[in-house]
């Protein structure tokens, strides 16, 4: 998808927040899956991958790619209101993507959606606290898993 030209000026960024989404959680989730289809879109356009998932409210989201354009994406999820508390994890160069299959891939805690066993993303959550290079791992492993 990727070339591996733009190896030598990738960034990855890990960010987390609190969903401010209005209304039934059925209707949460169904704009969150629009979000993320729509960012998928946008992302192509930009050379961007990553994963947004969702855990207990909070979002967990890693942003691959030209770190100008992972700047200015994350510059707009700041702003956006339907975003709380949003902290910056990590914004690191990277050599390759780890996330390089996905636009922008979506899981989540809920039945509806759920993309990983939910003693997964409750590591995956507990993993942020300690370590992020395995927190995205995790991610990773999940996406596949979910692909298979």
């Amino acid at each position: 998808m990727k070339s591996s030209a733009d190896c030598d000026t990738l960034a990855r960024l890990l960010y987390i927040s609190k969903c401010a989404f209005a209304g039934e959680p059925a209707d949460k989730l169904a704009a969150i899956e629009l979000l993320a289809r729509t960012s998928a879109v946008k992302n192509r356009y930009l050379s961007l991958t990553g994963v947004l998932m969702l855990v207990d409210g909070t979002f967990v989201q890693v942003l691959e790619g030209p770190p100008a354009n992972v700047e200015a994406v994350f510059e707009q999820i700041c702003c956006d209101l339907r975003h709380t508390e949003v902290t910056l994890v990590e914004f690191d160069p990277i050599k390759s993507r780890m996330f390089a299959e996905w636009e922008m891939a979506f899981l989540a805690d809920g039945a509806a959606v759920s993309c990983a066993r939910m003693g997964e993303i409750s590591e995956i959550r507990r993993l942020l606290d300690t370590s992020t290079r395995t927190a995205e791992r995790q991610m990773r492993q999940a996406l596949l898993a979910r692909a298979a």
